[in-house]
């Protein structure tokens, strides 16, 4: 029973540091963008996402002096349309939500009342149609953005920050032996390309 107690304790107490150690520096940002790009080309025609409005988070954890873990929400409700080839007329086909889930970091590049950063993440995207017949896809995804934080306040600061969406459509590889050995190869590549622009306030507690 003493030993259990004592364990007890000795986890109680180490989360107590750790929370009065980092607690303070963990910040979470909800944001508020507009999100563009994800075009393909077809045989009669483009089709592509509509861009529109986005909404997500951020939750940041320290890592070192100058960068961050980052664990990424994005949520885009949109459209999938369609432009004609030949008559150029465009019309939307069906409602389409599109999400990301993504683990990643940032790395400060200038520090100072205005500070700038860049990221990069990887993860998943999920696209949901909203039409029967026609199934939910989930892709392997990756990002890349930079940004600015400007602080407001000893806990609170502006986040603006632009970024490159990637999701991976297709992928290949190669095996190939001889008498040096053997070597592997990967490949992967999208047509959808997106990116967005967003802001939010970042709150560290």
């Amino acid at each position: 029973m003493l030993k259990t107690q004592t364990k007890i304790l000795l986890m109680t107490t180490l989360l107590s540091m750790n929370f009065a150690a980092f607690g303070r520096e963990i910040a979470l940002t909800p944001f508020y963008g507009y999100q563009f790009g994800g075009r393909a080309s077809t045989y009669n025609g483009e089709v592509r996402i509509k861009d529109s409005e986005n909404v997500g988070f951020t939750l940041e954890i320290p890592y070192t002096g100058t960068t961050t873990m980052q664990l990424l929400y994005i949520y885009q409700d949109t459209s999938l349309q369609r432009t004609d080839k030949y008559t150029a007329k465009t019309e939307d086909l069906f409602d389409l939500s599109v999400q990301y889930f993504h683990l990643g970091g940032t790395a400060e590049v200038a520090k100072g009342s205005t500070t700038s950063f860049v990221s990069g993440s990887l993860g998943a995207t999920y696209f949901d149609p909203d039409k029967s017949g026609i199934s939910s896809e989930t892709l392997f995804s990756l990002s890349f953005g930079m940004g600015l934080l400007k602080e407001i306040h000893k806990n609170i600061a502006l986040r603006i920050q632009g970024r490159l969406l990637i999701p991976i459509q297709y992928g290949g590889g190669s095996l190939f032996c001889g008498n040096g050995g053997c070597s592997i190869g990967l490949s992967g590549g999208t047509t959808i390309l997106q990116g967005d622009v967003t802001a939010g306030i970042a709150v560290r507690f």
